[in-house]
């Protein structure tokens, strides 16, 4: 595994994907450092708090991650390489490890130069560290997550280019899962209407990454099943629930508490279970390529 993150490591360098996505983030956290933290515009008007800086940097310099991910496996599919490495007595799982941890190194790299900017600060002033520590911890957990659904994207193409489209695309739609599911009808019918199309949709996934119709076929009807009987047993549940559940998608909203200097255990564990969760559809995508 080590062999494998060593050489995925190297070839962001050297592609220069690692210094552009660290320039970047940087570039991103300074001018807003420089407008909230030190009054870059107006001294009056400047914030102590680097949450703030970390709240109004976070969503900009983490739709690089298509950067990043995009060529994790979809270059080497292109290149007709992933045939070499798929043939290395390497477990899948450390495959898709290994990417992912280089991936997240290069991530690390200028959240760590950013984790120095608050005892920088201090020197001018009084900087809240539980809030701006707790803020940052959030940034890294959040792009540890979105980082893991880039992955299972580029597992799924052989194009760079539609990778990071839809990698990009995927963090727009979990950043305003709370404002679209406003949007959506609150009755009861629609609620169970909504929960049959994950089913689907969770079929449909089931039979990319299997090619077995019997499989996709027993999972979608399960989720039927689960939602119709649910539906005839607590009726009154299903009101609002396709909203409710839209809403607790959304990734970066639970940020908010880690602003306040919370450590929200529980989006902890929803950004932990999203990337277990990616890291696994991964595997299952690249063993399904490598077998074939």
């Amino acid at each position: 595994m080590s062999a494998v993150f060593g050489k995925e490591f190297k070839s962001m360098m050297r592609t220069m994907v690692a210094p552009i996505f660290i320039a970047f983030v940087l570039f991103w956290f300074g001018i807003m450092t420089a407008q909230i933290c030190l009054g870059f515009n107006n001294r009056n008007v400047a914030y102590s708090q680097f949450e703030y800086v970390v709240s109004n940097a976070s969503f900009i310099s983490l739709i690089a991650i298509p950067l990043l991910t995009m060529r994790s496996f979809a270059d080497e599919r292109h290149n007709g390489s992933d045939k070499l490495l798929y043939s290395l007595p390497i477990k899948t799982k450390s495959i898709v490890i290994a990417k992912y941890l280089a991936a997240l190194a290069v991530f690390a790299i200028p959240t760590a130069i950013v984790a120095l900017y608050p005892f920088v600060l201090a020197k001018f002033g009084t900087i809240y560290l539980n809030t701006a520590y707790s803020s940052l911890l959030a940034f890294f957990i959040l792009g540890a997550a979105l980082i893991a659904i880039g992955i299972f994207i580029s597992s799924l193409t052989e194009s760079q280019v539609i990778a990071a489209i839809i990698t990009l695309m995927s963090i727009f739609l979990v950043a305003y899962m709370s404002d679209l599911s406003s949007f959506l009808p609150s009755t009861r019918t629609f609620s169970l209407i909504f929960l049959i199309l994950i089913a689907l949709i969770i079929g449909v996934v089931t039979y990319i990454l299997t090619k077995s119709y019997i499989a996709s076929g027993v999972v979608f009807l399960a989720g039927c099943a689960a939602s119709v009987i649910g539906f005839i047993i607590k009726k009154e549940e299903f009101e609002g629930l396709a909203q409710r559940i839209v809403s607790k998608l959304d990734f970066f909203e639970k940020l908010n508490d880690f602003f306040y200097g919370k450590l929200d255990v529980t989006a902890i564990i929803f950004y932990l279970s999203a990337i277990v969760f990616f890291l696994f559809l991964t595997c299952q995508a690249v063993e399904k390529k490598r077998w074939n």
